[in-house]
């Protein structure tokens, strides 16, 4: 049994704790602790001995696990909808966490080299921010000592010097801090109905003067100030050829924005001006547009109308006389306090206000630009009050008015006989264009939400066959159409929709997939349970047709895919019905293909569902070698037959760890050592299936042949005492043995009952 990945790394941490401040040329014991950790550059390297370089390493494999298991647990817990089993994971990755502190701790103290002392201050920090990230998504504040440790670990690492292999990430990570705790200042706000906490903002605030109205320049609080200094310090830290993810841009954006929605204008224009000069065209027409904004509300047209014809971001000169129209202002401000609201009763009304104003909107004004802000918010509100029905109209009145073939045309071609002339305004199709696909992916989902899925069908497989729209999107749609028919048994329209994903280039993974629908499709009608006969069994040699065309037009995929696995199990299954003999022939197969699918280093293909599909098959295979083996039946060449066998069963339980069939090993193991007239065989056999028990437990795995183990036990009990079997049994870790256990629950074998242990008689009441 494997030793627990948590003892290991608490052991290895005491060991190191033990023998690293020695390592250094310092008294024996522990080090004494730094205020600061000196940073790598600053550290003379020291040669280590080599068994000084083993427990360093070893304790690196264990906070490495610590930390690998830790960050699972914290994604699954995101991943979690259910609150119950999201703090489990929560629990679980913090518990992991904390082992890795304390081990990443333990490498810095006995650490040499500097690239590996590097290397651990920043696991260091990353566990130091995934407490951070667990705190607060369990809903609580961090300790102002927890978030400043690690914010000065993050920082650390990404100012070290002559490393930058994790600059990026530390940098992120110190921002994502500033982040986290905004994030908490907003729970507080929302918890304590305003008392404590901060309020988001989302636009400038207004103050009444006898001369007018004017923006407020208002204090900005600390947390945004924090996250704002964070963001300025990755912008300056990390060099252009190390943002890979191009953060650098959207921070400069947030930082301007803050300034901009706490009234501070003159800050705010400047960082506009310098993101319009440093980033490419997507970036300075955002930009540009909020300067435009900021020169209209402080009452310089001039300004805003020369912004407003620059360049490619033109925008038709109605949209600049009113900033933003007061319609979609009041929309806005009911759907943002919709999801500020704590009254539920109240929300519903704002969720509704906002629907109700941003469809009467988009109907004044389906071509507007605005247009997809209008349908998409509107749709969301009146899908929170539970009204599917204007929900669909709003997104069906988007795609009829908004994608008009008149108004697409215009854009793409321009109108030359218009006065004046239109030119072709490329960028804004494009836009139109991408609006409109999440228009039609957002109808069809909401016929999904109806459970009407004739209609959802019939509306991906029309997005499929829309020209204009980009042929990722097509395939998808096609895929969705040709499941939804396939699902209500549609076998033409699902084959229609399979051609058309065919013609618009799927991956060879999609191709196998669309083709694995039709196999499904074709093999529905076969009972796998049914007697063999009839039209059961002209239902199974469609279904083997079926499966056996998957196969063959898959098996040479590449990669390998991974239900060609379930296609060869299938047919195997289907040739044990009608016991035919080329099942042993399927059986090879189905572990050959999961063989090539585990080969090209799928990290999941021992989690996957195929894994007891083959896990089976080559059960099936031993088995039947076990069963046709004739010199099994030889008294002298039998113990290593044996041995043989169970090595092959070994094998089955480590190569795939199916619970399932890893019982069935067991068991099958047990049954040959218990068929051998021996002490030493007779234990085997009872180690063997109290392990197959156990594991059916711990795993909650059942297969039939655990019933076998059961029966046996009984009667080895008796053959070998409790003594005995209490002995073998502790062998198998963490099960608990108790005299005649086996012997309560087989049929026609009774321990006798113990003394004073008979029930006392029940009362007897006597009526008067």
């Amino acid at each position: 049994m494997r030793r627990s990945v948590h003892g290991v790394g608490a052991a290895l941490v005491a060991l190191c704790l033990g023998c690293g401040a020695g390592a250094v040329g310092t008294p024996a014991g522990r080090p004494q602790p730094t205020a600061r950790p000196s940073p790598p550059s600053e550290r003379a390297p020291v040669t280590e001995t080599p068994e000084q370089r083993e427990v360093r390493l070893a304790l690196f494999e264990a906070a490495t696990q610590h930390t690998g298991i830790a960050r699972t647990l914290l994604q699954k817990a995101k991943e979690t909808a259910e609150v119950e089993v999201r703090d489990t994971f929560l629990d679980s990755s913090q518990a992991q966490y904390l082992a890795a502190i304390q081990a990443w701790e333990a490498c810095i103290a006995a650490t040499r080299p500097l690239s590996d002392l590097y290397e651990a201050r920043f696991w260091l920090a990353d566990a130091l921010h995934g407490m951070v990230q667990i705190t607060v998504a369990r809903g609580r504040t961090p300790r102002d000592e927890d978030f400043a440790r690690a914010e000065r670990a993050a920082v650390a690492v990404r100012d070290a010097k002559g490393f930058d292999k994790y600059l990026e990430a530390a940098a992120t990570y110190a921002v994502n801090l500033g982040f986290l705790l905004r994030q908490d200042a907003l729970r507080q706000y929302r918890e304590t109905r305003g008392a404590q906490g901060l309020i988001e903002r989302a636009e400038p605030r207004f103050e009444e003067l006898p001369q007018g109205k004017r923006i407020a320049r208002d204090p900005i609080p600390p947390v945004d100030l924090r996250l704002m200094a964070a963001q300025q310090d990755y912008v300056d830290h990390v060099p252009a050829g190390l943002d890979v993810n191009k953060r650098a841009e959207p921070f400069r954006f947030s930082i301007a924005d803050t300034l901009f929605r706490y009234g501070h204008l003159d800050e705010a224009t400047a960082r506009f001006e310098e993101i319009r000069r440093l980033y490419p065209l997507s970036a300075q027409c955002v930009a540009r547009a909020r300067l435009v904004v900021i020169k209209q509300i402080t009452g310089d047209e001039a300004g805003a109308r020369a912004l407003l014809g620059e360049g490619p971001c033109k925008v038709p000169e109605r949209s600049f006389t009113v900033p933003l129209p007061p319609g979609p202002i009041e929309a806005r401000k009911a759907f943002d306090q919709a999801q500020r609201a704590f009254d539920p009763a109240g929300r519903l009304d704002d969720w509704r206000k906002a629907g109700t104003v941003y469809l009467e909107w988009l109907e004044k004004n389906p071509d507007a630009d605005e247009a997809p802000e209008f349908a998409m918010n509107g749709a969301y509100a009146f899908k929170r009050v539970g009204e599917y029905d204007k929900a669909r109209a709003m997104y069906q009145l988007f795609i009829e008015r908004y994608g008009a073939s008149k108004a697409l045309e215009r854009l793409q071609m321009g109108d030359p006989r218009s006065t004046p002339p239109a030119s072709p305004e490329p960028r804004r199709y494009a836009e139109r264009i991408k609006y409109l696909k999440d228009g039609y992916q957002q109808l069809a989902a909401s016929y999904v939400l109806l459970f009407d899925y004739q209609r959802a069908s019939q509306q991906y497989d029309d997005t499929s066959r829309m020209a204009i729209f980009p042929p990722d999107a097509r395939r998808n749609a096609a895929r969705n159409a040709m499941m939804l028919y396939a699902t209500l048994g549609d076998r033409k329209h699902a084959q229609d929709a399979h051609t058309r994903l065919l013609a618009l280039g799927p991956s060879a993974q999609d191709k196998a997939e669309a083709d694995l629908v039709f196999a499904r499709l074709a093999a529905s009608e076969w009972d796998e349970r049914g007697r063999d006969e009839g039209p059961n069994r002209s239902a199974r040699l469609r279904a083997m047709v079926a499966w056996r065309k998957y196969f063959d037009d898959h098996r040479g995929d590449k990669p390998p895919s991974r239900f060609v696995v379930l296609a060869a199990h299938k047919m195997a299954a289907a040739c044990k019905a009608g016991r035919d003999p080329r099942q042993r022939e399927w059986n090879q197969k189905t572990v050959s293909a999961f063989e090539r699918f585990k080969a090209i280093g799928q990290r999941g293909a021992i989690a996957s569902a195929e894994a007891p599909l083959a896990a089976e098959a080559e059960f099936s295979l031993i088995d039947a070698d076990i069963r046709d083996d004739a010199s099994l039946r030889n008294t002298a060449a039998k113990s290593t037959l044996v041995d043989r066998y169970s090595a092959r069963l070994d094998h089955l339980i480590d190569t795939y760890q199916s619970p399932e069939w890893s019982v069935a090993a067991r068991v099958r193991q047990a049954s040959l050592y218990d068929a051998l007239s021996s002490s030493a065989s007779a234990a085997l056999a009872v180690q063997h299936y109290i392990e197959a028990i156990h594991l059916s437990r711990t795993a909650d795995a059942y297969h039939p042949m655990i019933g076998e183990a059961t029966r046996r036990l009984a009667p080895l009990t008796q053959q070998l005492g409790n003594d005995r079997m209490r002995s073998i049994a502790a062998q198998v870790r963490g099960f608990v043995y108790t005299d005649d256990m086996f012997l309560r629950g087989a049929a026609g074998l009774h321990a006798e009952p113990r003394a004073g242990e008979l029930p006392l008689p029940l009362p007897m009441f006597v009526s008067q």
